[in-house]
């Protein structure tokens, strides 16, 4: 499942706050790259499980 969507809707979202309320940058970035990394670990380990799964005999998935 890509992330891309959700990211540039998040990006776009933090992008008005950051312009609307500038002391909050720092928080604002933080946040985002937080579930930036978060969302690149579910991805990489939800492929991995995949691949796993497709690499094993048919008989043996459950």
């Amino acid at each position: 499942m890509s992330m891309d969507p959700i990211l540039a809707l998040i990006a776009i979202i933090f992008g008005i706050l950051v312009i609307v309320f500038e002391e909050l940058l720092s928080w604002i970035v933080g946040i985002f790259f937080i579930l930036v990394g978060l969302w690149l670990l579910y991805d990489h380990y939800s492929r991995k499980g995949r691949s796993y799964d497709r690499d094993r005999p048919a008989d043996e998935r459950r």
